[in-house]
């Protein structure tokens, strides 16, 4: 286990209401990673020595991270450990805001709660291992991103769909 540098707020669309998934110095098994998956056509000619491959587009993020979290009793790890997922925002549209300590703030928008679960975790005395699986869309930008070297200043002010137009114009 190793502590988390990030932490990640689910926060609905409608109600605007926010829940804490992650908290930075929560215990996770891992550093989250952030792929991105699209789909994509293919077509191959009868007789041709090479298929085709065109962009599907859609690209979306899924993201799957465990935290552990300590509890006071056996009972109170017990009662955690079934109440807990029934309590998050599932069947609810919302964005996922992840925030780097002492760095880059980012939102997922198009995010939905895919699971959760928190079991006992049996190398500790009363403790749970949250495990959550979500998955977002569009990657924006919120604040705190450092300059590099080589890259406009103007592209950290834009909007992230303005710097990947830019990118495909290169």
């Amino acid at each position: 286990m190793i502590y988390s540098l990030l932490q990640i707020d689910f926060i609905e669309t409608a109600s605007g209401g926010s829940t804490r998934l992650l908290d930075i110095g929560d215990h996770v098994a891992e550093e989250l990673a952030l792929p991105i998956e699209a789909g994509s056509y293919g077509y191959t000619p009868i007789g041709a020595a090479w298929g085709l491959s065109q962009p599907g587009g859609g690209a979306r993020r899924t993201l799957e991270w465990t935290r552990r979290v300590e509890h006071a009793s056996h009972v109170a790890a017990a009662t955690y450990s079934i109440g807990h997922p029934a309590l998050l925002p599932f069947a609810k549209a919302g964005k996922l805001r992840i925030t780097i300590s002492g760095g880059a703030v980012w939102d997922l928008h198009d995010a939905v709660l895919l699971g959760a679960t928190a079991p006992r975790d049996v190398r500790g005395q009363f403790a749970t291992l949250n495990r959550y699986r979500a998955e977002a869309g569009r990657t924006q930008i919120v604040s705190g991103l450092p300059l590099t070297a080589g890259v406009p200043f103007a592209w950290w002010v834009e909007s992230f769909s303005s710097i990947t137009t830019a990118f495909q114009d290169l």
